[in-house]
């Protein structure tokens, strides 16, 4: 089977791990040939210049009367033939439209990642004219779903999975905390983008929150993006307490070292860095929005909290800190919900059946 991917680059997002892990998976194990076409030479997951791909190139500028793009794409498909294009993209989803319409290859949309409500030009632009020339649209929430209104009788779910692999030889803990030189007792951690709708603001403030109750933790951030700003929010008494890293590319070594995960932001699809921590068997809190619905049972497998309620988040943090038992009990659950239910195989899998099952429609 040849597969054209669509996809803006390879940055550290969970859109893109799915995607690479996707192309591995298909050229690996299952031999099929696939072929990427992207707008920017990103590539924080390294495993995919390591494929045997070719990778076409788009230019980003003048997007929409770029018609150069269009021709391009309508080119790479004549050049390589493929069974199936499997889209990831917001331009891009319109760049292949001709190529559908005039080649009538069949499309797979994945572009739907979260549930955040998007202005009504970017919702049609974007997503309802998409769906229009899509064979199947795949998300990975039934909030997704809804929010995006994709159309019933051809959309699916498809969890994201998580690899076990990443975690079956960790770096000493010890050793972790020694080179981000924490000392504390407990560490609380928030793997997310520095953009606005994660609301890093929220998790700083329940820090706050929590140190003012006597607490010895270290409250650390990670992700892409300028954290100056959310520094500089960070009274002197506090300055010691709280630590803002960038992207780190084995992530799981620092998720490992946290006692708490917590993800605060306004609009979630099903985040992995949620399943990372679960699958770490670590206790999470997050905002009750999206996906997280479908993959937190409140104080069974983790514990939800209102979006910018400070001191809900900052009384479960503390809650947690001052029972270890509940920690393990919760941690246990999470870590055997994410074996039992999201495992990296049941992803690919069904994404395989996704593309066979699109070709016997249209053959």
């Amino acid at each position: 089977m040849k597969i054209l991917f669509l996809i803006e680059s390879f940055s550290s997002g969970g859109k893109e791990r799915r995607a690479a892990d996707l192309i591995e998976y298909l050229v690996n194990e299952l031999q099929y040939e696939v072929r990427i076409v992207m707008q920017q030479d990103i590539f924080h997951y390294k495993k995919i210049q390591q494929l045997p791909i070719e990778i076409y190139k788009i230019k980003k500028k003048n997007p929409l009367l770029n018609l150069t793009n269009y021709y391009k794409l309508i080119k790479y498909c004549i050049e390589f033939k493929p069974d199936i294009i499997h889209n990831w993209g917001n331009w891009i989803s319109l760049y292949l439209i001709p190529a559908t319409v005039f080649l009538k290859i069949p499309v797979i949309n994945s572009k739907i990642t979260s549930t955040s409500h998007k202005k009504n030009w970017e919702k049609f632009l974007f997503y309802k004219i998409p769906f229009c020339f899509a064979k199947y649209v795949v998300s990975n929430s039934k909030m997704g779903l809804d929010v995006f209104d994709a159309p019933k009788r051809k959309s699916f779910v498809i969890y994201n999975g998580f690899d076990f692999n990443r975690i079956s030889n960790l770096v000493d803990p010890n050793e972790v905390k020694k080179m981000l030189k924490i000392k504390t007792e407990n560490i609380v951690c928030m793997v997310a983008s520095y953009s606005k709708v994660k609301d890093h603001n929220t998790f700083i403030n329940s820090g706050f929150k929590v140190l003012e109750k006597g607490k010895d933790v270290t409250f650390l951030c990670v992700g892409r993006g300028n954290f100056k700003d959310l520094e500089k929010k960070v009274p002197v008494m506090f300055i010691n307490n709280f630590k803002f890293l960038n992207e780190v590319v084995d992530i799981e070594n620092i998720m490992n070292i946290c006692d708490i995960g917590v993800l605060s932001s306004y609009s979630e699809g099903l985040p992995n860095t949620v399943i990372e921590f679960m699958a770490l068997k670590k206790p999470v809190i997050a905002t009750r929005v999206g996906g997280l619905l479908e993959l937190i049972d409140e104080g069974e497998t983790g514990f939800l909290f209102n979006i910018k309620d400070v001191d809900s988040l900052s009384e479960k943090i503390v809650k947690l800190l001052d029972d270890k038992s509940l920690r393990e009990r919760v941690g246990e659950n999470a870590g055997r919900l994410i074996r039992e239910n999201f495992e990296i195989s049941k992803m690919l899998k069904s994404y395989d059946i996704i593309y066979k099952k699109a070709l016997r429609i249209t053959a």
